[in-house]
C-alpha cells in the first residue's frame, strides 16, 4: 500500500480530518489531500509527526519492509511489522488469535 493510502487508512480510523492534520504538521488540508492522491509527500520532518500522531513507524507508513539477515531472522520483528499495519479492529483480533494460541499451548 503507497504512503497516502496508508495516511488516508489512518485519517479515516482516527476519525480525523485532513484540515486537523495539516494543522499538526502546519500544512493546508488540500496538501494533506495531495499527500493522500500520491501527488506530494511530506520531508521527512513531517513523516516523523505523521507517525507519531498516529502512533505507528515510519516504515509502517511508508509500507517499507527492509530485507536484511537480522530482519528476516527476527520473526519477532516481522510480526510487529505486520501488527503495525493492522487497523485497530484487527490488532484486536489477532491479539485474542495469541491469547488463544498460548492458551492452548500451556
Amino acid at each position: 500500500m503507497s504512503f497516502g493510502k496508508n495516511l488516508e487508512r489512518l485519517r479515516k480510523e482516527f476519525k480525523v480530518s485532513q484540515a486537523e492534520i495539516g494543522r499538526v504538521l502546519g500544512v493546508t488540508q488540500q496538501m494533506i489531500s495531495n499527500y493522500e492522491k500520491d501527488c506530494n509527500e511530506p520531508n521527512f520532518a513531517g513523516l516523523v509527526k505523521i507517525a507519531e500522531y498516529f502512533g505507528t513507524s515510519t516504515d509502517a507508513l511508508l509500507d517499507h519492509y527492509p530485507v536484511s539477515d537480522e530482519y528476516v531472522r527476527s520473526q519477532r520483528d516481522r510480526l510487529l511489522r505486520y501488527y503495525d499495519g493492522l487497523s485497530s479492529a484487527d490488532r484486536d483480533k489477532c491479539f485474542t488469535v495469541v491469547q488463544t494460541v498460548v492458551s492452548l499451548n500451556r
